[in-house]
């Protein structure tokens, strides 16, 4: 599978794998920006930067689970996350 792009105001998502199992995408973000959550949930990691997600603060190197129910993430970087999901 070729990695899918898409453009966000304030964020780059690119989707590098997606199967029966899992999906995995990488978000850059670069300022602020609100990325919708289309899974029941999410395991994120991340990778570079610094900002916030949902008004927490969060570092590389840090890693979080959003539940069911979020519907979308607002986000601020500079920061690059790799997302997993069903």
């Amino acid at each position: 599978m070729s990695p899918v792009v898409t453009v966000l105001e304030g964020a780059t998502r690119t989707l590098l794998v997606r199967n029966d199992f899992f999906t995995l995408s990488r978000w850059d973000i670069d300022r602020a920006a609100t990325v919708p959550v289309d899974a029941p949930f999410l395991l994120v990691s991340a990778m570079e930067g610094s900002g916030t997600v949902n008004g927490v603060d969060v570092v590389a190197g840090d890693h979080f689970v959003v539940p069911s129910g979020v519907c979308q993430l607002d986000v601020t970087g500079p920061l690059t996350l790799m997302v997993t999901g069903p």
